[in-house]
């Protein structure tokens, strides 16, 4: 019996190890873009593009650009519009 309550807890551990890395993996994609963010508005397809580029996988990057869409740290629609606002200003016609 013991052997098999010890096998259920490495069980657990394994896949608490597994969820830990997946989310590790989530704050650096997500940290990275979030860096992206801090210099300039961007678009979702940007960040995809970006977080791409850097290698990790579509799952992840679809869930940290929802993420952020979801909190209102993307908005293709103010993007466009902080977009011509600057450029309106710059003196571009």
């Amino acid at each position: 019996m013991a052997y098999k309550a010890n096998k259920k807890i490495n069980n657990r551990g394994k896949n608490n190890l597994g969820k830990n890395k997946d989310d590790d993996c989530f704050n650096k994609a997500l940290q990275y873009s979030l860096l992206l963010l801090k210099y300039r508005a961007r678009t979702k397809k940007e960040i995809f593009r970006r977080l791409k580029e850097k290698g990790w996988k579509n799952l992840l990057i679809t869930k940290v650009v929802n993420y952020l869409n979801e909190n209102k740290y993307l908005n293709d629609n103010e993007f466009v519009e902080l977009f011509i606002e600057s450029s309106l200003n710059k003196g571009w016609r």
